[in-house]
């Protein structure tokens, strides 16, 4: 998978709002606020071996948020993905989506190194489709 390092550089040095990702249980995940890039360059590892924020943090309310990278074992120019399988960003994506129309848009750019890329990635009925991908 891509090394996420420097787009969390770029977005702390710009004052973005950065969130990561935290399994809480099985096929659910959390966002949680990070407050500098110090303390994302030293989260614990998960037993996936994931750098993961520590689960007393604040979590993000799905549809308060407006752009998430997406990683992938996979992508196609068809904005389809395939992750490690457990839906844990499909569900997630879901939840995101389900927003009232006072919420500004919410987009998902998949992420990938060119040897991830295919000609087509096989989709099921529970795989959110990408806004895009890079």
């Amino acid at each position: 998978e891509l090394r996420t390092e420097p787009i969390l550089r770029r977005a702390f040095a710009d004052g973005k709002r950065v969130v990561c990702p935290r399994v809480m249980g099985d096929g659910w995940m959390e966002l949680f606020e990070v407050g500098a890039l110090e303390e994302a360059l030293n989260f614990p590892l998960s037993k996936w071996k994931i750098p993961e924020p520590p689960a007393d943090g604040q979590i993000l309310d799905p549809t308060d948020l407006d752009l998430l990278l997406v990683p992938a074992v996979a992508l196609d120019i068809g904005r389809r993905r395939c992750g490690h399988g457990m839906g844990f960003y499909d569900r997630y994506i879901a939840r995101a989506r389900a927003r009232g129309p006072d919420k500004s848009k919410f987009w998902t750019i998949g992420l990938g190194l060119v040897e991830q890329r295919e000609d087509e990635v096989p989709c099921e009925l529970h795989d959110e489709l990408l806004d895009g991908v890079l």
